[in-house]
């Protein structure tokens, strides 16, 4: 919007002054001419969102502005943020809403009580005399970085409190199931590992030459009734339904 009012916002390479309001500017600039737009934006700040070199002067400026905040307020601990972010974009935010109240004094055809110039970054005038303003609202790099780290803790922060909620509810799952029959004093042997000695139980269930369709039910059947051993070799080629039957009973089940 140029400061002129609403009937100056016109695009650069049209022959008639052109009303926007909100527009999708790469849409508009794929029905430019090419001369037109072939340079466009060659001279502009790097993009908010690019990655800055630690020793940049504007990333050091926003580590100090970060390192000042003090701690977050209790509903943002609340949210995971290490600090109270907000303090870094709430005087930007009052500006972009003053401007949102500028644009409803406009429409009314009143004048605005804010300039909207502070932000412009470009202008591009042609030899019409028409006018393209580029205008950063973002509110600078440190803005958005600080933005970024608090949705980058808000996120971690969220993953955290689902996996926290799902291991309790596991648990809880876990506590209702019965246990498989016991077999007291199971006979084991005892392996030579390249971990040290390891226990095997001796008693097994073998697997192989087991029918198709039958196999399913007879490891289920042996968990069921206490066997730690299931002897289910890949060159049984029964594997699928081995797993199933695993599968079956510790859904349902806790073996320990």
């Amino acid at each position: 919007m140029a400061p002129e009012g609403k009937k100056q916002r016109t695009m650069f390479g049209f022959d008639e002054p052109v009303e926007i309001g909100s527009i999708d500017l790469d849409e508009l600039l794929k029905n430019l001419p090419e001369e037109k737009c072939k340079d466009f934006g060659k001279d502009l700040a790097p993009k908010r969102s690019e990655a800055r070199d630690e020793n940049d002067p504007e990333h050091l400026e926003a580590e100090r502005v970060f390192a000042a905040l003090p701690p977050p307020k209790p509903h943002q601990a609340q949210m995971g943020w290490s600090r109270d972010w907000e303090r870094v974009w709430e005087d930007h935010d009052q500006k972009i809403r003053s401007l949102a109240l500028d644009d409803e004094l406009i429409d009314d055809g009143k004048e605005p009580k804010t300039c909207i110039e502070p932000f412009k970054i470009k202008e591009i005038v042609n030899p019409k005399g028409f006018k393209l303003q580029v205008f950063d609202l973002s509110g600078g790099y440190t803005v958005c970085l600080a933005k970024q780290r608090m949705k980058d803790e808000q996120d971690i922060h969220s993953i955290s409190r689902i996996k926290y909620a799902r291991e309790k509810r596991q648990a809880e799952l876990n506590a209702l199931l019965p246990d498989v029959t016991r077999i007291p004093d199971y006979p084991t042997a005892t392996l030579k590992t390249h971990r040290g000695d390891e226990t095997i139980p001796l008693i097994g269930l073998g697997t192989w030459k087991s029918e198709p369709g039958k196999v399913k039910d007879a490891v289920v059947t042996a968990l069921k009734s206490g066997y730690l051993h299931v002897d289910c070799a890949s060159v049984y080629e029964n594997e699928g339904e081995v797993g199933e039957a695993f599968q079956e009973v510790l859904d349902r089940k806790s073996v320990v």
